[in-house]
């Protein structure tokens, strides 16, 4: 599952990974109507990092890619939590993050002509969350920025107790 799918612009990679059905869930209906229109063979569901709507423990992963840009620490929990719930036995997570310390404006997504606000998570406090949720740390890493990049960037891989 492709966690705040927002377009849909993941799915080729991941099928061409082998993933297949892919869902992706995103609480965008604007989003989601421009992943169907591009890619009518996903499988494109409304719902939010806090609400997903799968079944329990019916996820074989939860790719999550920096899409918990936009939770505050009780929605990173809730997120964590929901994520926890849906994957399967065994079943890994992937989140990559903007990380840090500093809250920032963005520069490519707005709202009704104002910056969103792009939170950036230190991986601790990412690490803590899906810990906290139940979930297994198998690796978490933070770079520093890239030329052009504003922030830098976490990721963080977790799975589910078989």
């Amino acid at each position: 599952m492709d966690a705040g799918c927002g377009t849909g612009r993941l799915l080729p990679f991941l099928r061409g990974c082998g993933l297949d059905p892919v869902i992706g869930v995103d609480p965008s209906a604007g989003m989601l109507a421009h992943a169907r229109s591009m890619h009518p063979e996903g499988e494109w569901r409304d719902g939010s990092l806090e609400h997903l709507p799968l079944a329990d423990a019916s996820a074989c992963g939860v790719l999550g890619w920096y899409s918990m840009i936009h939770l505050d620490g009780d929605g990173l929990a809730a997120a964590a939590r929901e994520c926890a719930r849906v994957l399967a036995p065994g079943a890994p997570l992937l989140w990559g993050f903007h990380s840090g310390a500093a809250d920032a404006p963005s520069r490519h997504l707005a709202v009704d002509g104002e910056p969103l606000v792009v939170r950036a998570l230190p991986v601790p406090v990412v690490v803590a969350a899906l810990v906290s949720a139940g979930l297994e740390l198998v690796a978490s890493g933070r770079r520093e920025p890239r030329p052009g990049e504003r922030a830098a960037q976490g990721m963080v891989i977790a799975r589910r107790a078989r």
